[in-house]
């Protein structure tokens, strides 16, 4: 491409990579910390949505690498809640709901699927951990079964454990999880998947060694004075959010957040075009979000005509941000593991996942089942008649109808839970495995040779056909 102009602006499916001479060792040596001003690890970001990030999705993606963005949708004591929440989580061993020995098997079947590890902890009387329980063994229960019967407590480990020791405790017992004693913290599990994981991930920590969290708000009038509320609360960043950044407005709201949250890290957007980019970075923008209208959820460009390709619009960005010395986020448009490693490769540092995330167990929504039996969560974008809904709440009436006419149309969709991603790790784990082997084959060993050797090739809507897989042969 870099002798090529293409006729037309692209998106991901519109480009490969070509595999290139690799001299590095196993893909589990390949970098994949991102190079933004942050602690993590892993150059993922779940999206400020509502449907996507809670309290239970942002420990998650911490312990894991990435960070997780609370809407700036949701109440400040749902933000307190959440942020005191992650910062209180272990930074290496899982949480897990709690109930009491004489709760019923019916009435707290349903917590062991608000988790992917399916792990729920039973308390005694005097508020210690008296067991565990696993999915299976909650679905196997008759309803009327106390929770003190069906608790076990065959292994229990202290929070220093190592992952390796804890791995070894738990397979020469032969259970699949265990108890974590941590005093004042009750609820904290070991698997031996989460201590695998634990060896090949590394947890986002601020600098007290606690996971990282993040919260957004929005270009409405107290956005700075909520900015500063979110940082009071222990926020690592603040995302300012607006979907359309070439303007003054946004530029000035990004500049009043830099003087009220000081040396915190501020991310701004979304930007896509390489102008609007350097404009929020004057202003004081660390990072930049961008993509407008290519998430699943986001009905802009069909309702406004307004949008950019997403690979097109991240390496303009991304250009122009690196000449400031800062970096961009892509948000947008992720679908398959090709989709990340191609928007690190066109100069993102890291991406945000929406819907993906969404469909897992760990997004705020309920789970739902259709007549079939089948798993399902609702999702609804930033700019859906529910999540304006939301964010009208606090206005006076007629303030709330006249926001109403600003949605851009329903926005939702029901998303299947699929058996082998439904935990959120589940998909960390098989984005991290397309990331790190399309490094190999890229012929690079970090995130930041990525975005700077890739060899990017075009191809033709019959050539990403002819990669997909056929399910049902031919």
């Amino acid at each position: 491409m870099d002798d090529v102009k293409p006729p037309y602006e692209l998106t991901f499916s519109d480009v490969f990579l070509l595999p290139q001479d690799y001299v590095g060792g196993s893909r589990h040596t390949v970098d994949i910390t991102p190079t933004d001003p942050l602690p993590t690890t892993l150059p993922l970001v779940a999206s400020d949505m509502l449907a996507v990030t809670g309290r239970r999705t942002a420990e998650t993606l911490a312990r894991r690498g990435g960070v997780a963005v609370l809407s700036h949708d949701l109440p400040e004591r749902e933000i307190r809640r959440c942020v005191g929440a992650v910062k209180a989580a272990h930074p290496v061993w899982q949480s897990a709901p709690v109930v009491t020995a004489d709760a019923r098997a019916a009435d707290v079947r349903h917590l062991a699927d608000s988790h992917g590890h399916g792990c729920v902890v039973v308390t005694d009387a005097a508020g210690g951990q008296a067991g565990i329980l696993t999915a299976a063994r909650l679905r196997g229960a008759d309803g009327y079964e106390r929770m003190g019967d069906l608790a076990v407590r065959s292994v229990v480990l202290t929070a220093d454990c190592s992952p390796q020791d804890a791995f070894a405790l738990m397979d020469e017992q032969g259970v699949d999880a265990a108890l974590v004693e941590r005093p004042g913290h009750p609820g904290t599990v070991a698997t031996r998947r989460g201590a695998v994981r634990s060896l090949v991930f590394r947890p986002a920590l601020d600098d007290r060694g606690r996971l990282l969290a993040a919260v957004a708000v929005g270009m409405t009038g107290d956005a700075v004075e909520r900015a500063g509320r979110a940082v009071d609360l222990g926020a690592d960043l603040v995302v300012l959010h607006t979907p359309h950044a070439a303007q003054r407005p946004a530029r000035d709201a990004v500049s009043r957040v830099r003087d009220r949250i000081g040396d915190r890290v501020l991310v701004a957007g979304v930007a896509v075009t390489g102008e609007a980019t350097s404009g929020l970075i004057d202003a004081g923008a660390d990072i930049v979000k961008v993509g407008l209208g290519g998430g699943a959820m986001c009905t802009t460009r069909m309702m406004t005509g307004v949008g950019r390709p997403q690979f097109t619009a991240v390496q303009e960005c991304a250009q122009a941000a690196g000449e400031r010395g800062r970096t961009v986020w892509s948000d947008g448009g992720i679908r398959h593991p090709r989709d990340v490693v191609l928007a690190l490769a066109a100069g993102a540092s890291s991406v945000m996942v929406g819907s993906w995330f969404a469909r897992t167990l760990e997004s705020p929504p309920p789970l739902l089942r259709d007549p079939d039996g089948e798993a399902y969560k609702e999702c609804f974008g930033i700019a859906s008649r529910k999540a304006v809904s939301s964010r009208s709440a606090r206005l006076d009436p007629l303030d709330r109808e006249l926001a109403s006419y600003f949605d851009e149309g329903l926005s939702s969709s029901r998303l299947r839970v699929r058996p082998d991603e439904a935990g959120l790790e589940d998909v960390v784990d098989r984005i991290a495995a397309g990331l790190r082997s399309g490094c190999t084959y890229a012929g690079v060993t970090s995130i930041a040779e990525l975005g700077e050797r890739a060899v990017i090739g075009l191809q033709s809507a019959a050539g990403y056909a002819e990669g997909a897989p056929l399910p049902q042969g031919w």
